[in-house]
């Protein structure tokens, strides 16, 4: 069993993390469970609201999702308007990484909760 983290997931992470940290978020949480397909997660806090970085090992997806009060809403199909039951984005490039800090940017850029 590989017990390493996805390679993608942590370029995607050191892209994503200082955008965050730009919004006023800190790490609160990191995950990693080698036997679910290499699933992993990292959790940013602010001022009552989690985000969370995704690693998705069976799918091979990154997301980024956002606690509520009903549970967690995916930030990406929130920003662009997509259906609750769209596919994943499962493309490894340095363009989905943007597009996915461009999302968690126009839903929490508004108020830093500072």
């Amino acid at each position: 069993m590989n017990r390493s983290l996805n390679v993608f997931f942590v370029r995607a992470r050191a892209h994503i993390e200082p955008v965050l940290a730009e919004l006023g978020f800190q790490l609160f949480e990191d995950l990693h469970t080698p036997a679910a397909f290499g699933s992993a997660y990292s959790t940013y806090s602010r001022r009552h609201t989690d985000v969370r970085l995704i690693w998705d090992g069976k799918e091979g997806a990154l997301l980024a999702v956002c606690r509520t009060t009903s549970g967690w809403l995916d930030v990406e199909r929130d920003a662009r308007g997509l259906p609750k039951n769209s596919p994943y984005d499962t493309e490894h490039t340095d363009e989905r990484i943007e597009r996915l800090a461009a999302a968690i940017r126009a839903v929490f850029g508004g108020s830093s909760g500072q």
